[in-house]
């Protein structure tokens, strides 16, 4: 029993982070030179600091998935909208890197930061510690958009035009 136990929490853990990893090697190697040349502003996190902060997060959600999971009477609206979260989450990394869309990325982290505020609210309803464990989430997104935002606003050429100019 104990054994089984353990398999099912390391998958919870190990879904998110490895489809995550998968995709994101996948899609963000083919256009780290288009990463480069973008204009980012200069309080951006390091990589180092990204990728820890994005591997906290993922872990955390597994948890708060598992300890949601184990309540099986009210956890299939917030498991639901969990999977619709990493759905977006996962699509967000190739519009971003294989597209090349900072507008498209833009809106996702955008409309993803309600949804995980209300995934959050859900899994709180659930278990404490759960939306305890999700809640880095919708913050983390937050700081995300305002950072699109601003590769957004950098990185739009009339717009750096009239900054220039000024």
């Amino acid at each position: 029993m104990f054994l089984d136990e353990v398999i099912i929490v390391m998958a919870f853990l190990s879904i998110p982070t490895a489809v995550t990893s998968v995709i994101d090697k996948h899609f963000s190697a083919t256009s780290s030179a288009w990463f480069r040349r973008l204009r980012k502003p200069m309080w951006i996190a390091p990589n180092n600091i990204f990728h820890t902060v994005w591997i906290f997060i993922l872990v955390s959600m597994g948890l708060a998935s598992y300890i949601v999971w184990k309540t099986p009477e009210k956890s299939f609206l917030p498991l639901l909208l969990y999977a619709v979260l990493l759905g977006l989450t996962w699509a967000w990394i190739p519009i971003f890197f294989r597209l090349k869309s900072l507008t498209a990325s833009l809106i996702i982290v955008t409309a993803l930061i309600p949804i995980a505020d209300f995934c959050t609210y859900l899994f709180l309803e659930v278990n404490l510690e759960a939306g305890l464990l999700m809640a880095p989430y919708p913050l983390w997104l937050i700081y995300i958009a305002y950072l699109k935002f601003t590769m957004y606003y950098l990185n739009n050429e009339s717009t750096y035009d009239n900054v220039i100019s000024l």
